[in-house]
This record gives structure tokens, C-alpha cells and sequence, in this order.
């Protein structure tokens, strides 16, 4: 730590003797480090006070100038306290070695950079926080991404100093870290230097390196790795009898080398004929392919393979149950046979039942199963090279299982096909028959996509990925289905939020709605997940809304009130039980103050203070006195002076006007706080509960916050474990949750909770299998505990096994269970800029 104070008592004149002295010193050290670590006047930044940590040393800069680095940040957080000058890092985050902070008074002092420069992310009172990711230069040594391999669900990267970068899954070792742990953000592959190519498998990946011979790693049950022993490994070994190799290609579980002499061989599985030796007989180590020899590339994926030879033409082998092999016929072959056709080729590609061949003229022909779309040319599957239409002025293809993309020479992305992961990046998991556009991708220098997830490498050296994210594929540090720590939610500028229980609500500073995650709760019509944020249709100038298990309310200014998703016990108001997955009006609904959703009810807060009550009704929710289910609003009888209401799963708590309770609906745990665990059918009041703030309802238990900042349980604990009964507590009257004080809101999911404080910050007990604490693990907490790295929060919710909290720049962060979208992140056309 760095403290910069001045003196009391010191003169004038030795404050700006002291001044120049430092600034000479500063000069000096800039100079002596400059020889590692250049830095430039740029006009991209400009910094005031700055600190550089080098080889563990915290050095004072004072640069008047503008300045940039050449050091790659990867990523780092560190916060400047402006009064005392006082400089801190994160030590919980990723090491970095080589790093650029700054310090300022006014954040305007630095402008907003993108695009792989320094990045403004927020500030409070006394604090600015920033993410910096200086491009990718690591350490002034000019080290970026040249080449990058995508494979089933794991990613390598060729580095210009020749080493590797992997990430994603590695069950196998197919990262080559000596691990069998999963990568969720790139790691450098040790003990590999010098490679020229790289390729990505199914569980394997092999490397050509820059003297001809030919490593590989991960799984090798079929012989993958090029050798008999049947046994796999998570380190680099080489491949016993490969030389004079010049381009290396592999498949789910088969490999080929291009020989400089123009030959081939290959090893791996041999089921459909796919190495073309004249039989099905796998190869556990290198064989040679008889009578195919003036080879330039070869490409395969599973079933077939092709060659194109310096002429120009393409053979092929394999099966041809769809016409893959291109020669007017289905029949399979396990030797080389021409392409129909084809002439004046520089490029082929091959999916798993289709090809590409790039020609001189920039056109693409494709041939074999139209599958998905995967063909582009909408009509027919094809035994022989048709053109795809409209594509023209290409300058790279890349083909996978059943989706295909070109780049164009103007660094645009074209996509059709399969979409099942979001893997064509249009925002949507719906198949393309006819190439569209790749929305928001340009500058692109290289494109190479795996089964179902894409990356690309742009011409400023960063790299780019989106797609399916299951194994950590797409090396953004998340794991698709769970986020142990809050993230930020990318574009995202709200008002208010609210969480359900698989789908995540939010209304943006202008009225309208976004929301994302289970399919037809969304709001916008679509019959599937959406994994990331999509308008709410046919709504506008919203003021609150409240999400709930399957359904959503939203109050709009006017007082009415607008309901959509699932409505089988009536819940959405028009007197139905027709799911609606557009927004409609409740009928009748006006002058509405507060709307809050439960399990499959609804209940409604008006300006007069009544209550009106919507949906299912078995256990007296609704609090008329009956038991049965309502399809339009009735009134609460006898409930009047309420200022805000809350919807549970199976209760209902209103906070009156003289901040006491009333609680109705189910009791099993004593959540109604009257002593018993008698059911309700109608408001009763908590006796000796006062000064009430506000409640929230979870499964079996009710939260009320006081005006004196602590908050109250009634009901069962919240993190329940069911194989360990002394950890289930029943509190049938209300009782103070220990350490939690100067609360200024509170909200709860089925079996987890939060509490904002006065401070910004937010505290959070509970279960938390899927990360909903947002603490960094899956460890249950039974009191509250800090999210660490959580600050300047306005707002939190929390729902189902998700949270999230809004904070004071309008920016929203969420964690949790993803299993339907309902983060907002991974897949479906979700992009992601990559740390290199």
C-alpha cells in the first residue's frame, strides 16, 4: 500500500522544490523501465496520477502527457481511494504481474476506451473502480493470437511466439495442462514451444510444430494420439514416425497429416472408411494413404474426409449416405474418388454431413445433407457442388456439424444452418436456412467454429467467441450453467428489476421491458429459452414490475397493469386459463399502486389501500375465506390502509399503513408468525410486530425489515438441509436475524436471501448449489455473508436459484442458476471479447 500526504507546516517554496524532485525521479524510473515496458504518446488516454506494479514492486508515476501501455492487463480491479491516496488490489482476482492503475479525482479524466483499451466501469462516493484490458500485447513483448482451433467443447489458440492457449473441457487432458480440470478462461500450455498449426479434436489435440514433427494429447482410446497403447495423456508427448509434415487436421477421433512431399496419413476411427485406406479397420498409429499424393489440404469432421489437391480438384471418402462425397451418387467409398465437378479450388471444409469448397473467384459450392439449413440454398439436398447463392467476395469457409460460416474479405461473418446453442450469433436459437449476417462482428481476420461454438480472431489481435458455453468452450470464465459471482449484464441500462424463477425481468430508463430465460415467459412470443436479453413486446411506459415462477405483472404508469406467461389457475386476470406469452391488460384493473406475483397467484395493491387477488387459491392465498381458484380480480374483504404487499409460494404477508403485518395462506412452518402452523384463509395480524418496513416471502418463510434497519425471520430457516435436522429451525413468531443491521431492503427466493445496506453493499444467506449467494462457491450459508466485489447497489431481487442487484450507474449485475437463460449470458448469439 502507497500513501501520498503531504506535510503540515511545510513552505511553499520546499513543496515545489519537493514537486520537481519527484517528477525527475518519476522521469527516470519511466525511462529505466521503458527498455520492458515501452510507453507512448497516444491520444486514446489520459492519466493523471498513475501506479505501476513491476516484478512486485509499486512504483509512483506522475505522466502529464498522454500515455498507453504495451502490457496486456488481462484482467484486473483495483480501487483508488481519492482522499487518501491510498492504492489497493484485489488479491482474490487474477494474478497479474505486469499492471496499469490509475488514480484520478475526476473519472472524466479518462476517457471510456473499447475494443481491447481501458475501460470505465463505475464509482461511488470514495472509490473508482476500473477493468483494464490493454490489448493484447502481453508485457510489451507484441505476443497476439495468429491461428485458433474450436473443437466439440474445447479451444486452443496459436500465439505468435509459437506457444498455446487452451480452455473448455478437459475430462480427457485435451488442454495439455497436466490437469483433468475444466478451463473456464485461457491457460497457457506448458512445455510446448514452437508450433506452427493446432488442432482441437472431440477429447483430444494434436500440434504441428515449426520442425516437422507432430504432437498430440487427451483422449486416445481408438488411437487418436498416433500411437498402440490405447493410453490417453494431459501432457503433450509426440507421435513416434511423423516428420516433414506441413499441415496437420483432425476429426471427432481420427487425425490426418499432409506430408511436404504431397502424401497423407492418418490414424484414428475408421467406421465409415473415413481414412480412405481401402477398409474400416481403425489405425492406432500413422498410415499412409496409397495413390493420393499432390495433397495441399485436408479436411474432415466424422464420417467423411476430403483432400484438395494443388490443382485445384477435391477427392473424397468416407460415407456418402447424403451425398457428401460430391459425385452424383450415395455410395460410400473407403478410398479417394473425384469431386464432381470441382475445379480451381483454394479451400475446403467439411461439417458432419456436408461440404464447402472456397474457389478463386471468392464463390462457395456446397454439397451432401441440407439438414438445417446447412447448405444455404434452401430447396434440396445435393450429391454434387451447387453454388450457394448470394455469396460472393469470400475469403475463408468453416463448416461444422450442421452449421457453416464464411468470412468475407470485408471482415463480415455470414451464417446458416443449425442454431440449437446460439451458435450463428443472431440473438436467437432458431435454425437458418438462407446466410445471414453475423450481427456486431467485424474486422474479422479469422474464423474457426467448433460443434456448436464459434471463435474469432479480429484484425486488432483480440479474439471473440459465442455459442454454446457448456464446458467453459467460449474462455469467458463462466460456467454457462451456474455463475458463482455477479456479472454484468452486457447493454443493460434499468430502472427496476425483478427476478422469477427461471426467467429475469427489467424495465429500462425509457419504459420499455427487457426479459430473458425460460421459454414463453419472456414476453416477446417466442415458444423457447432466450439466453439473452429480449424486448418485452407491446408494452411501454412501465413503472414496476413483478416476476414470479411462470408469470410476469407489470404496472404502467397509468395505474393499469399488463400479465403474460403461464395462467392455469387464472393468475394472469382475464378471466381465463390461457397461457399468453404476449403481454396482456387485466380487464378492470385501475388506479393500481403495487403489483407482486406469487407461485401461481397474483395480488394487487391499489391507491385506496384495498387489495385485489388473482389465480390459485389452495391454501387461502388469496385471503377471501375460500379455497378456491380465481380467474379474474376479486377484493380481499376487510383489508384496507395497505402500503405494500408480497406474494409467496403458498402465502401472503401486507405491511400496513402503521407499519404492523397481516399474514394469511399457508402456516406449515409458522411462516404466518401467529405461533401456530394453522393454515389462513384470511388476513390475521402478527401480534407484537411493529415498525415494519418492508416484507418479502419466500417458500416457507416471511422476511420483514424494520425502520431501524434489522430484519426479522418468521418460518422455516432459510438454507435448509434436509439430511441434516438440526439445521432445521421453525420460528413461528417473528425473531431478529443476528448481524444483519442497517438494512435498507431486503428480497428472497424459494431458499435463499438478500440484504442490501445503507452502504451499497449486499449480504446473502441461504442454499446455494447454483451459486445464488453469489459468494464465489456453492457453500450454503446459514447467516449473512459479504458478496465480495458487490458495491454501489440501488436495488436487488432474488428468485428461484438467480439474483441480481441494480446498481447506482444503472448497470445490472446477476448470478446464479442459468439452466434456462434466466442470467442473460452464454449462448444464443451471446458474444464474448476474450483475455488472451
Amino acid at each position: 500500500m502507497i500513501k501520498i500526504k503531504q506535510k503540515k507546516g511545510i513552505s511553499l517554496i520546499l513543496l515545489v522544490i519537493t514537486i520537481i524532485v519527484i517528477i525527475i525521479l518519476a522521469g527516470a524510473v519511466l525511462l529505466s523501465l521503458a527498455q520492458n515496458n515501452p510507453i507512448k504518446s497516444a491520444e486514446e488516454a489520459s492519466f493523471k496520477n498513475a501506479f505501476r506494479e513491476y516484478e512486485n514492486e509499486l512504483s509512483l508515476w506522475i505522466i502529464k502527457e498522454y500515455a498507453e501501455t504495451q502490457g496486456q492487463l488481462d484482467l484486473a480491479t483495483v480501487n483508488a481511494d481519492k482522499n487518501s491516496g491510498t492504492y489497493t488490489k484485489d488479491e482474490n482476482l487474477l494474478k497479474i504481474k505486469d499492471i496499469i492503475t490509475i488514480m484520478t479525482d475526476k473519472h472524466q479524466d479518462i476517457l471510456e476506451i473499447v475494443e481491447g483499451k481501458l475501460m470505465y466501469i463505475g464509482e461511488d462516493e470514495n472509490e473508482i473502480t476500473w477493468v483494464a484490458d490493454l490489448g493484447n500485447n502481453q508485457s510489451g513483448s507484441g505476443v497476439i493470437p495468429i491461428d485458433v482451433s474450436a473443437g466439440v467443447d474445447h479451444t486452443l489458440v496459436l500465439m505468435s511466439d509459437n506457444t498455446l492457449k487452451a480452455w473448455g473441457n478437459n475430462d480427457y487432458g485435451q488442454l495439455g495442462d497436466g490437469t483433468f480440470e475444466s478451463k473456464y478462461l485461457p491457460i497457457n500450455v506448458p512445455g510446448i514451444t514452437n508450433v506452427k498449426q493446432v488442432y482441437a479434436g472431440y477429447q483430444f489435440t494434436i500440434a504441428l510444430l515449426n520442425d516437422g514433427t507432430v504432437k498430440a494429447w487427451g483422449e486416445n482410446w481408438i488411437g487418436q494420439l498416433g500411437n498402440d497403447t490405447g493410453n490417453g495423456s494431459n501432457t503433450p508427448i509426440n507421435i513416434d514416425g511423423l516428420t516433414n509434415v506441413k499441415e496437420i487436421v483432425s476429426g471427432n477421433n481420427c487425425a490426418f497429416a499432409v506430408l511436404n512431399d504431397g502424401t497423407v496419413k492418418a490414424w484414428g476411427a475408421n467406421w465409415y472408411g473415413n481414412l480412405g485406406i481401402g477398409s474400416s479397420e481403425s489405425k492406432y498409429v500413422p498410415t499412409s494413404i496409397d495413390g493420393l499424393s499432390d495433397v495441399k489440404q485436408v479436411a474432415t469432421y466424422e464420417y467423411f474426409t476430403l483432400a484438395l489437391l494443388n490443382d485445384g480438384t477435391v477427392k473424397a471418402w468416407g460415407a456418402n449416405w447424403d451425398g457428401e462425397l460430391g459425385d452424383g451418387t450415395t455410395d460410400s467409398s473407403d478410398v479417394p474418388v473425384n469431386v464432381t465437378g470441382l475445379t480451381n479450388i483454394k479451400q475446403i471444409s467439411v461439417g458432419e454431413s456436408h461440404a464447402l469448397a472456397l474457389l478463386n473467384d471468392d464463390t462457395v459450392k456446397v454439397w451432401g445433407y441440407i439438414g438445417d439449413g446447412d447448405l444455404g440454398i434452401e430447396e434440396y439436398d445435393s450429391t454434387v457442388p451447387t453454388t450457394v447463392p448470394g455469396i460472393i467476395n469470400v475469403k475463408q469457409i468453416s463448416a461444422t456439424k450442421r452449421s457453416t460460416y464464411v468470412l468475407l474479405n470485408d471482415g463480415t461473418v455470414k451464417a446458416w444452418g443449425n442454431n440449437e446453442y446460439g451458435q450463428l450469433g443472431d440473438g436467437t436459437n432458431v435454425n437458418i436456412e438462407i446466410p445471414i449476417v453475423v450481427p456486431e462482428i467485424t474486422n474479422v481476420k479469422q474464423i474457426k467454429a467448433g460443434t456448436s461454438h464459434v471463435v474469432a480472431i479480429l484484425n486488432d489481435g483480440t479474439v471473440r467467441s459465442w455459442g454454446n458455453n457448456e464446458y467453459g468452450q467460449l474462455g469467458n470464465g463462466i460456467d454457462s450453467s451456474e455463475q458463482f459471482v455477479p456479472i454484468q449484464i452486457a447493454n443493460m441500462s434499468a430502472k427496476t428489476i425483478s427476478a422469477g424463477w427461471y426467467h429475469t425481468t427489467a424495465v429500462l430508463q425509457d419504459g420499455t421491458m427487457k426479459a430473458w430465460g425460460e421459454a414463453d415467459k419472456t414476453g416477446d412470443g417466442a415458444d423457447s429459452n432466450r439466453y439473452s436479453p429480449v424486448t418485452v413486446l407491446d408494452i411501454s411506459d412501465v413503472k414496476q414490475v413483478s416476476a414470479g415462477r411462470e408469470h410476469t405483472l407489470a404496472l404502467l404508469n397509468d395505474g393499469t397493469v399488463k400479465a403474460w406467461g403461464n395462467n392455469n389457475s387464472g393468475q394472469l386476470g382475464d378471466g381465463t386459463t390461457t397461457e399468453r406469452s404476449l403481454p396482456i391488460t387485466i380487464p378492470g384493473l385501475t388506479n393500481v399502486k403495487q403489483v407482486a406475483v406469487g407461485n401461481n397467484y397474483s395480488m394487487i395493491l391499489l391507491n385506496d389501500g384495498t387489495v385485489k387477488a388473482i389465480g390459485e387459491n389452495e391454501y387461502g392465498q388469496l385471503g377471501d375465506g375460500t379455497a378456491g381458484d380465481k380467474y379474474s380480480p376479486i377484493t380481499v374483504p376487510g383489508l384496507t390502509d395497505v402500503k405494500q404487499i408480497a406474494a409467496g409460494h403458498f402465502h401472503t404477508v401486507a405491511v400496513m399503513n402503521d407499519d404492523t403485518v397481516k399474514t394469511w395462506g399457508n402456516n406449515g412452518a409458522g411462516q404466518l408468525g401467529d405461533e401456530t402452523t394453522t393454515t389462513r384463509r384470511s388476513p390475521i395480524t402478527i401480534s407484537g410486530l411493529t415498525n415494519v418496513k418492508e416484507a418479502v416471502v419466500g417458500y416457507y418463510h416471511t422476511l420483514v425489515l424494520l425502520n431501524d434497519g434489522t430484519v426479522k425471520i418468521i418460518g422455516q430457516n432459510v438454507a435448509v438441509d434436509y439430511d441434516q435436522d438440526p439445521v432445521i429451525f421453525e420460528y413461528h413468531v417473528p425473531t431478529t436475524i443476528p448481524g444483519l443491521t442497517d438494512v435498507k431492503q431486503i428480497a428472497t427466493g424459494p431458499g435463499h436471501a438478500l440484504a442490501l445496506l445503507n452502504d451499497g453493499t449486499v449480504r446473502a444467506w441461504g442454499n446455494n448449489d447454483s451459486g445464488e449467494l453469489g459468494i464465489g462457491t456453492d457453500e450454503t450459508k446459514y447467516l449473512p455473508v459479504s458478496i465480495p466485489g458487490l458495491t454501489n447497489v440501488k436495488e436487488i431481487t432474488a428468485a428461484g436459484w438467480h439474483s441480481m442487484a441494480l446498481l447506482n450507474d444503472n448497470t445490472v449485475r446477476i448470478w446464479g442458476d442459468n439452466g434456462y437463460g434466466q442470467l442473460g449470458i452464454i449462448s444464443y448469439g451471446q458474444k464474448f471479447i476474450l483475455n488472451i
